[in-house]
């Protein structure tokens, strides 16, 4: 605890000043810092007051299998770096989601468009189906690199993430943020997602027989990953006792995998799933093929890196 209040106030501090009479400028620093979180603060409080009055206004809640946009705050303690040209660029979407095994992923970004819609225009342009999407391409990574900052004063950790096709495929699983209490270590405040295609949505849409720029509020400059779920981590007592892993399985609804779409700065870090074998019959996992296909039950190895321990 001490060791991350010591980054949070006077290493990052000191990195943000030039060096010279750097104890004011770190102070100001800290000062500003407090100031944002507290304006953040503020803001969550209005729209948590607003949120019963614009569900009194008839507007219909959401799916629980389907995708929700979500924030593009990047934490701190994290740096994403991709590589720097696409691996597969202006790939077609149902190529896209054959080779990535995928079939559902054009209607799913169509929906998360649409979602997009509602939420940020005044005339929302809604997308019922692949088809009426106004492009047909995207850009495709098979990997990103994930750099967090040391716990105390080493280089930190470098992670890589890879969702690739090739040579049977390789989708990595990973610890995503989704909650305020989330941090740069342990799994308080955080899901465990498996990403099947790591993308960007392109520059510009066809319009009739014109090529307009995206709209502004649509993510177009954030690199974005489109996984399935797995439920909350959770741990009886037994476990606690001997291994202390934590323990997962694959969330559905409606028969389906739950899914989504999140922006990449929402991966936390890649994570170990080992499969919990007494909740699966070995004619199932004994297989050639991976564990995370045939496996429904795991337990996340919590021994493998500092920052999920």
């Amino acid at each position: 605890m001490f060791e991350r209040l010591h980054i949070e106030y006077a290493k990052k501090g000191w990195r943000a000043s030039n060096r010279r009479d750097e104890f004011p400028q770190m102070t100001r620093w800290v000062i500003r810092q407090e100031t944002v979180h507290a304006f953040e603060r503020f803001l969550r409080w209005v729209t948590k007051e607003k949120a019963p009055e614009r569900a009194s206004k008839g507007k219909k809640p959401i799916a629980a299998g389907l995708s929700v946009p979500q924030s593009l705050a990047q934490k701190g303690f994290q740096s994403i770096k991709l590589p720097n040209a696409p691996t597969a660029p202006s790939k077609g979407l149902h190529v896209v989601a054959h080779q990535h095994n995928i079939p559902s992923f054009p209607e799913h970004l169509a929906e998360y468009l649409s979602r997009i819609e509602k939420k940020k225009a005044r005339t929302p342009q809604l997308y019922k189906a692949a088809k009426d999407l106004p492009f047909a391409r995207i850009d495709v990574y098979h990997s990103f690199r994930l750099e967090l900052e040391g716990l105390n004063d080493d280089d930190g950790e470098q992670d890589w993430v890879k969702a690739s096709p090739l040579d049977g495929g390789r989708y990595d699983t990973v610890v995503v943020l989704d909650g305020d209490e989330a941090d740069m270590v342990s799994l308080n405040g955080t899901r465990i997602g498996r990403v099947h295609l790591i993308f960007t949505l392109p520059r510009t849409m066809r319009i009739g027989s014109n090529d307009m720029p995206l709209p502004v509020y649509w993510p177009n400059a954030c690199p974005l990953a489109y996984i399935t779920w797995y439920t909350k981590p959770s741990q009886n007592a037994a476990a606690k006792a001997s291994h202390n892993m934590v323990s997962v399985s694959k969330e559905m609804f409606q028969g389906a995998p739950r899914w989504s779409i999140i922006p990449l700065s929402n991966i936390r870090q890649s994570c170990m799933l080992v499969p919990d074998f007494k909740k699966t019959n070995s004619r199932i996992w004994d297989t050639d093929k991976c564990v995370l296909d045939t496996c429904t039950h795991f337990y996340i190895n919590n021994w493998l890196s500092l920052y999920s321990y």
